[in-house]
């Protein structure tokens, strides 16, 4: 996925920009962004990087997966309580999608 823009969009909590390419590119709600500073990323990494909680808990009620990591082998998880977000953390750990 090279187009970085929803990517971006969620880093920047912009949740309705994200919603929108999401109506018409469903399959990048658990994509993994393959290029740039953010490589490996969901949509998801970066809301919880950032702390949008909104954005967050909007994306996991869509399906998003919490089981991705990036290359540092961070979950969104991980990189929300890094970044002092502890509540979203939590709420992602709560919400951690379980193999069948």
């Amino acid at each position: 996925m090279g187009d970085q823009g929803p990517y971006q969009a969620a880093l920047n909590g912009k949740e309705s920009v994200v919603l929108e390419v999401l109506k018409s590119q469903p399959d990048l709600l658990n994509q993994q962004l393959d290029k740039g500073m953010y490589t490996g990323y969901t949509l998801l990494h970066c809301a919880a990087a950032k702390g949008h909680i909104s954005l967050a808990n909007t994306l996991l009620n869509r399906g998003a997966s919490t089981t991705p990591v990036n290359p540092k082998g961070k979950t969104a998880a991980d990189l929300a309580e890094k970044g002092g977000h502890v509540a979203l953390a939590s709420l992602l750990r709560s919400r951690a999608t379980r193999p069948p």
